[in-house]
Order: structure tokens, then sequence, then C-alpha cells
């Protein structure tokens, strides 16, 4: 059967990089190979790249790792330098959208309208609602750049919101714990709710309770949870996102939940955002991780951190 390679899918976080490289194998999409890379603190942002050039030196090592000639790739980005709304628009020419749709857009930025790069399209065929997509034009330049910057091509850059739509069709949301944001994305709505809040505050509660620096928080935080260093700031964590729970549901139906992110696998996490909730949350494993490369239960332990780049594959 002829098997075919797919561009790589690139997640650049700001703990963390993710490079998954899928093929095409018949009719069905295969991983491959993922690579991962730590990426230190400050040197990417949620709206920028801050040391490119070493971000990029972590791309090319990811990639050689996965040894692969592929250098086809799609990236993404997300908030708050991209968002997506869906509006509602009468019968108007296409002069008229592009102006409305400059005009709601700066109704949705914390920056000036004119650094924007502002798109409009129908959601389906004779339909008055429209998708309204906005970026940062400077996000979306840093990013494309640290990628050629790793000898990349660039296919794409995709918004993170659709992708985890596009791979977890069968939630109502899919929650996503970063290292300072947490957001849930509507499955079935281009709806999408952030907090300023992560599994960098608990690390940061964990160095003053114990009095340790921030790598050793880290690792103990990854590897024990809190285990009484850092329990306020998780009950305030969970706090928060039922809070984010409850402003989702205020739109559309939010109670079955898939949970990804490496904030995700904070021990207990997920236990506690049940019982705060009501509702089901478990760490989903897509189908755009299905493969031959890893056994079920390494693809189990890290969908939470390789879903956004599987996603992007491709």
């Amino acid at each position: 059967m002829r098997i075919r390679s797919l561009p790589l899918g690139v997640d650049m976080g700001t703990a963390r990089i993710r490079v998954v490289h899928s093929v095409l194998q018949g009719s069905r999409r295969l991983v491959r190979a993922v690579a991962v890379r730590d990426v230190p603190s400050g040197a990417i942002s949620a709206d920028d790249i801050v040391e490119p050039e070493y971000v990029a030196a972590l791309l090319e090592d990811a990639v050689r790792e996965l040894k692969t000639t592929e250098r086809r790739c799609v990236g993404a980005v997300g908030l708050p330098a991209a968002k997506l709304k869906s509006i509602a628009l009468p019968v108007m020419t296409s002069f008229e959208r592009t102006r409305t749709a400059h005009f709601e857009a700066a109704r949705y930025v914390e920056y000036p309208i004119a650094e924007a790069i502002v798109r409009i399209r129908r959601l389906s065929e004779g339909s008055h609602l429209w998708a309204l997509g906005i970026v940062r034009a400077r996000t979306l330049k840093a990013r494309a750049a640290c990628l050629r910057k790793a000898r990349l091509r660039v296919q794409g850059i995709n918004d993170e919101g659709c992708a985890l739509r596009r791979c977890l069709p069968n939630y109502d949301a899919v929650l996503d714990i970063g290292q300072y944001r947490s957001t849930i994305y509507l499955v079935n709505s281009l709806e999408t709710f952030q907090i300023k809040s992560g599994g960098a505050e608990i690390t940061s509660a964990i160095e003053r309770d114990l009095n340790l620096d921030r790598a050793p928080a880290e690792k103990r935080k990854r590897i024990v949870g809190t285990a009484g260093a850092g329990e306020r700031a998780k009950e305030k964590l969970v706090i928060s996102l039922a809070s984010l729970f409850q402003e989702a549901a205020s739109v559309a139906a939010c109670q079955c939940v898939a949970v990804v992110g490496n904030g995700a696998r904070l021990p207990g996490l997920l236990d506690d955002l049940i019982a705060a909730t009501g509702c089901v949350c478990e760490f989903a494993v897509s189908n755009a991780l299905d493969g031959e490369s890893y056994s079920k239960d390494v693809v189990c332990a890290g969908a939470p951190d390789w879903t956004l780049a599987a996603a992007l594959a491709g």
C-alpha cells in the first residue's frame, strides 16, 4: 500500500515545542514520529517569538530526531493574538462586508486594528452567519519566520481552536490548560473563552512553599503534583476553570469536555475539575494520534501534550 508523507505539525507553546510527522497510508492517516523540546522561560510568548534563533535551533534539532526528509509544515496561532468569532450580517456588498468586518474586529482585540489581519468567510451556503478571523500581523509573521529559519517550508498557519475542534469532534468542548493561560473551545461553535491562569502559577507556589528554584519545582510538580506544596494555587486554578466552564455553558452545552495541554497532567487536577463542574472531563485520545510507532499506553500518556501538533500534521 502506498505511503505518502504529510506536512509536519508544529506546536510552539510557551513551555514546549512539539513536532509531529504523519503519513497517509491508503486513506488512513498515521502518526510516524513525535519530537518534543522544552523551551526556556520567555523564549516564546503568546504573541511573539522572543528568541527566534534559539527556538529555530530547537526546531531543527526536533526535526532531525524525526528522521524524515519532510520539510513542509503547518504551524498554529491562538488567543490572544488570534480570534475567531461568528457574526450575523445582512445582505451587503463585498466592500461593505470588509468594512463591517474591520469595524467588528476592533471590538475584540486589545491592540490597534491597524496591526491586525482581518478575514471573513460565510459559514455555510446561504447562511447569514459569517466567520470573522482576526490575527495580529506581527505574531503571524514571527511564527512563519521562525519556521523558515528552522529550514522548514510553511504550508499554513492554522487557528489552534479550529485544529482542536477538528480532531475532537465528539466532545462538547475542548479545554486546553497551558503554562500561563487556559482556554475552552466550544466544538460546535466558534466561541472561545480564556483565563490568564495555568500550570505556571502552581509551579511558582511550589517554589515559594518549599523554597525551591524553578526547575526543581517544575520537576516536582510533574512527578508528584502539589502533594503538600502549592495546594492553594491548585484550588484557585480549579475555581477559575470552573468559572470558565460556567461562562462557556452560558452559550452552549458543555457536559462532555476533552482536556488537553501539558498543564492538564497535574496529578488530581482532573478529578478536582469533575467535582467542581459536574462535567465529564477526560484526557482525550484523538484519532489524529493513530499510528503504529508508539504503544497505546505511550499514546495515551502523550495525548495531552501531542494533540495539537498531531491535529496540525497533514
